[in-house]
């Protein structure tokens, strides 16, 4: 279109090259500068909300069971007007980029017309060029604005690959052990345990230290860079229990006290924010998270079973599971669990 105009008129085609550098190159990256951070928080809110309605589906039983009905529908009511108000930031942003876009449209396409009458009142072009040039130019802003829009049209788009990048990107709570002391189960205790959720960068702490082994003589490891939680973050506050072999022990509390936290701790699926978890007098930060977790077993409140027998749902986790010890978990005396159950 730029040849077309210069081949009549490089006054004109100077007006239509501004023009289109100002709404196909400046204009998106005004837009996604306006726009970016707006929709990031968008998605992510829409991603806190999906994860808060699956995460209620799941514990509907405990939620009702406890009464939590009621706090449950507010928390999502206020994250559902939390994104709303979001969503209204990031739609009257939208609708300043396209009104600014619109508006240099109008002046351009002016310009364009007023300068196509003062060259033809001048006597070059003529009158014919000068027309043609003008409606050309205004016909073209079809595909210009198309441009114009990719920065606020595509920021939906690249917010949620963001999200798919971050979550690629995120590393494990726990880093294995592979250089630390191989052990067999003879025992496990807890020395004034402390752990909150809401604390992170403990475990990167003291995997550096163990790394540097301050923790492969089982020696507690303690980090003086994170502070502890404040009380009622805390899930376990100074927790000290004893497991000797042979032991039958029950652990009791209402929902929420931190029972299958403890259990998660023993299996060193978290790292205690303060404190000291051990096995054989070993702790739990030194020792190789093959052996640890080939010593002890897990099973949780809500267990899943895949398609087959019993036995074969036993050899998932170790294949050399002997017809003996199926026979002893009755395992072969059950039917094979059906796709339909497991659904």
């Amino acid at each position: 279109m730029l040849a077309f105009i210069g081949a009549h008129s490089l006054p004109l085609a100077a007006i239509a090259l501004a023009g289109y550098l100002v709404l196909g190159a400046v204009m998106p990256i005004v837009s996604s500068k306006l726009c970016g951070n707006a929709s990031r928080a968008s998605r992510d809110a829409a991603g806190s909300i999906s994860a808060y309605v699956l995460d209620g589906l799941r514990g509907l039983a405990e939620t009702v069971q406890f009464a939590g009905a009621s706090k449950r529908s507010a928390g999502l009511a206020a994250q559902t007007d939390a994104m709303g108000s979001m969503d209204r930031s990031l739609h009257v942003r939208s609708a300043a980029v396209e009104g600014l876009a619109d508006a240099l449209v109008l002046l351009t396409s002016l310009a364009m017309i007023a300068t196509s009458l003062g060259l033809f009142a001048a006597g070059d072009p003529s009158f014919s060029s000068a027309f043609i040039c003008s409606f050309a130019y205004l016909s073209s802003f079809g595909p210009v604005l198309a441009v114009c829009r990719l920065g606020t049209s595509l920021q939906a788009t690249l917010a949620s690959g963001a999200r798919v990048l971050d979550l690629l990107d995120e590393g494990p709570q726990t880093v294995d052990v592979a250089d630390g002391a191989d052990v067999s189960f003879g025992g496990a205790a807890c020395e004034h345990v402390t752990f909150s959720y809401g604390v992170r960068g403990v475990s990167e702490a003291r995997g550096a230290l163990r790394g540097a082994g301050a923790a492969s003589s089982g020696a507690p490891v303690h980090s003086s860079a994170c502070a502890l939680p404040s009380k009622d973050d805390r899930i376990l506050d100074d927790v000290s229990i004893a497991f000797e072999p042979g032991e039958m022990v029950c652990v009791t509390g209402r929902s929420g006290s931190g029972k299958s936290t403890l259990l998660k701790l023993l299996m060193r699926f978290w790292d205690p924010t303060s404190g000291a978890v051990k096995m054989s007098g070993r702790d739990l930060r030194g020792v190789n998270t093959a052996s640890l977790r080939s010593s002890i077993g897990y099973m949780t409140q809500d267990t899943h079973l895949f398609v087959g027998t019993i036995g074969d749902n036993l050899r998932i986790a170790r294949e050399l599971v002997s017809h003996r010890s199926s026979t002893c978990a009755f395992a072969d005396r059950f039917y094979s669990v059906e796709r339909s159950r497991i659904s």
